[in-house]
């Protein structure tokens, strides 16, 4: 392992549909697919015809697995930082992300909500 791979936690290779949107991206609720290429408890890289920056910060929502969650599989949604960017073949783009933090469907949204409008109206989030 070089000094550049900071992975704390095993990666897993498994192909999962996963479904995103940019923080900040209210107006498009309804956001964007891809699918994951490798996951981990910190972070996951995902295949995706959408632009996105490095530094973007993401609401995912994809169902984890038994083999990662320990019990049935679940739909989870987290917020995420992309960490690096790949391009792939057929216009698509490979995104490494990292796991910022973890919430339940509800509060992932109701956060991300108050955060957009905060920064709409000029406030400190």
């Amino acid at each position: 392992m070089n000094n550049s791979d900071c992975r704390c936690s095993p990666r897993y290779a498994m192909k999962i549909p996963i479904r995103f949107r940019e923080m900040e991206a209210i107006s498009e609720p309804e956001g964007y697919t891809g699918e994951t290429t490798n996951i981990s408890r910190t972070g996951v890289f995902f295949i995706t015809k959408a632009p996105l920056l490095l530094g973007s910060v993401l609401l995912l929502t994809l169902r984890v697995p038994k083999e990662l969650s320990g019990s049935a599989n679940s739909e989870v949604q987290c917020v995420a930082r992309v960490v690096r960017m790949e391009w792939e073949l057929n216009d698509s783009f490979g995104y490494g992300t990292r796991i910022d933090l973890r919430h339940g469907a509800a509060a992932a949204v109701r956060e991300s909500n108050e955060m957009a409008e905060a920064v709409a109206s000029g406030s400190r989030y």
